[in-house]
């Protein structure tokens, strides 16, 4: 009989440390001849170890392949992507992409990027160009990028600003005869005596009414 010690197998006649690639019992095993290797059982894809493991490892995240002892056989190609412990590459969701060399930018679904058109955004997760949303009036969203599985929506019209349905930015109100409140779908016209107030003169946020006294014109006082 042979009695080998921890992260060591039985190789035919002599106990041996773990080959890399491979893991070992964990404690202290008591073998009979056989003739054969004992004692010793492979990784397999997605895993790896090194000399005298005891267990496997997951291979990185955006890593794929099989390999002895390496953490990251080989990088994912660009579009695609791995979670940890995988043995191939998975292709990103459709619009989705990716690029890089290095492991980081291949980890995961999340490492898909999705470039939304200006005015629009992804309001359930995973949606692609076929659904995205359409900004809302009074709400504006300038070009971005979303990570698959993630989110993105649209900003409230300052102040001073209007933003029509679908708009990409805010857009002055433009004059002192223009004004509007937050989350304007557009600007209105100052009544008639009254004078715009707030912001600058391109970005007027209200009116008063012209006080006895005063002469009030183009939104001016």
């Amino acid at each position: 009989t042979y009695v080998c010690t921890s992260g060591q197998y039985l190789n035919v006649t002599s106990c041996e440390r773990c080959t890399a690639g491979y893991y070992c019992p964990s404690s202290s095993v008591t073998y009979t001849y056989n003739g054969s290797v004992q004692g010793r059982t492979e990784c397999g894809g997605g895993k790896y170890s090194s000399v005298g493991a005891t267990s496997c490892s997951n291979i990185t995240a955006g890593c794929y392949g099989t390999s002895a002892s390496s953490s990251c056989p080989a990088v994912c190609a660009a579009n695609t992507y791995s979670d940890a412990g995988a043995s191939s590459c998975s292709s990103c969701p459709t619009d989705y992409k990716n690029s890089g060399t290095t492991a980081a930018s291949h980890a995961g679904s999340a490492s898909c990027i999705i470039t939304v058109s200006a005015g629009k955004y992804i309001g359930t997760a995973g949606d692609n160009s076929s659904n995205w949303g359409t900004c809302a009036d009074g709400t504006y969203k300038a070009q971005h990028t979303v990570a698959y599985g993630s989110t993105s929506s649209c900003a409230t019209c300052s102040a001073g600003y209007y933003c029509p349905e679908g708009a990409g930015s805010q857009t002055e109100c433009g004059g002192n005869t223009k004004y509007s409140s937050s989350g304007a779908a557009s600007c209105s016209t100052v009544s008639s005596g009254y004078y715009t107030t707030g912001g600058t003169a391109t970005t007027r946020t209200g009116q008063t009414k012209c006080e006895a006294g005063n002469y009030c014109s183009g939104g001016v006082k």
